[in-house]
């Protein structure tokens, strides 16, 4: 069973997660086989204060 987490900032809208999660698995299924019903997708939402790029704590703005 194929599962896929997508980390990314806590900001996105859930027709984002959607439509991330249809195409992931549609990826999957075109390139793979396999069937949906064993795609996992999980986000994981994180706030971008709590995020570093560089060593350096993310700063939207800068």
């Amino acid at each position: 069973m194929p599962v896929v987490r997508v980390t990314w900032f806590d900001d996105k809208p859930q027709a984002a997660k959607v439509q991330v999660a249809a195409e992931i698995t549609q990826t999957l299924i075109k390139h793979t086989g396999v069937d949906p019903k064993w795609v996992h997708v999980v986000f994981e939402d994180v706030p971008a204060r709590n995020w570093a790029v560089a060593g350096e704590l993310f700063e939207p703005g800068l």
